[in-house]
């Protein structure tokens, strides 16, 4: 999910009209990992009462850190709770672009695993996006095909759902819901605001999401995932009531506030994501840390450039790019 996205008071209806959104600036990162892994870190710097937040990504795992810096110089890491870690699937996915005098064909690779909301559980499975930052499923006031084909978050069957709207406020019953509409490549996806409780595994807490009210059959049908949970920085997400990573590390169930994710292009080898700690046994080096470059809401560094076989290809000297799984 690459846009910016603006809330519009809308009836939930098929017919609802949508507004166009805005595509937000990013970049691919090609060839840069060896470990085919990645991390992020993000430190919380506080000096002389005012709060200034800086960033890091780590290249040999994948992690969002906070860590407290005080005006005086001693840091303080918060260590509690416990980490857990999610298999994720691989699904190979190829489209065709046709255009007047050529054809295009786009091969990508989702990595998706299980979240659960509601109380009781609901069960989805969802890409773990690093670029874009809100948690977004179907729900029953979807009917479109691309929905329906996935499974769909009941709000009425949760004891612990909410009804809200953009800015967090409770809807009103009866009257017009604030909707989102977000571009994804040649699709989009619209729906409502709502709110409640998600887990991975046995970590737990309370967030704000988008359940989809329309999804367009290009591309959503073609996926084997049910939605997206996004996992940039807060700046990327609606509010940071939003970013469910925040939330956890708000929560302190996680043993560290962190992310790592180990993507494997072999079958041979299975994917995951670790919420809470670093699994040094997917690293073939050790980690560093590298500051995020701009304030974009990415993962975004610089890089000295793409190289094959160790080589330097001068085909990216000093280029901005976005870390995204």
């Amino acid at each position: 999910l690459k846009s910016a996205f603006r809330p519009q008071r809308t009836p939930i209806s098929p017919s609802a009209t949508k507004m166009p959104l805005p595509r937000a600036a990013s970049a691919g990162l090609l060839g840069l990992l060896t470990a085919a892994a990645v991390a992020t870190a993000a430190a919380h710097v506080h000096a002389h009462g005012d709060a200034k937040k800086t960033a890091a990504i780590a290249v040999g795992a994948v992690a969002t850190s906070a860590v407290k810096k005080h005006a005086h110089g001693h840091e303080e890491a918060v260590h509690m709770g416990t980490s857990h870690s999610i298999s994720l699937k691989r699904q190979l996915y190829r489209s065709t672009q046709k255009h007047r005098s050529s054809t295009k064909v786009v091969h990508k690779t989702a990595y998706y695993g299980q979240v659960e909301l509601g109380t009781p559980r609901q069960a989805f499975t969802v890409v773990f996006d690093t670029g874009s930052g809100n948690l977004m499923v179907p729900s029953t006031y979807c009917s479109s095909r691309a929905c329906s084909m996935h499974r769909r978050f009941n709000r009425k069957f949760s004891t612990t759902a909410e009804d809200i709207e953009a800015d967090g406020s409770p809807s009103r019953k009866g009257a017009p819901r604030d909707q989102i509409t977000v571009t994804f490549g040649t699709g989009e996806i619209s729906g409502i605001f709502l709110q409640d409780d998600a887990c991975i595994g046995n970590l737990c807490t309370n967030v704000r999401f988008v359940g989809a009210t329309e999804e367009t059959e290009d591309p959503f049908s073609s996926f084997k995932f049910d939605g997206v949970l996004g996992l940039a920085l807060p700046q990327m997400s609606q509010g940071p009531e939003f970013s469910l990573m925040d939330r956890l590390v708000e929560s302190k169930v996680l043993k560290q506030p962190l992310f790592s994710v180990f993507l494997s292009d072999s079958d041979m080898e299975a994917s995951e994501i670790t919420f809470g700690d670093i699994k040094e046994e997917h690293m073939t080096s050790p980690m560093f840390w590298q500051p995020v470059s701009r304030d974009t809401g990415y993962w975004q560094v610089q890089i000295s450039d793409i190289t094959i076989n160790n080589q330097n290809q001068h085909l990216c000297s000093n280029c901005q790019v976005a870390v995204d799984t």
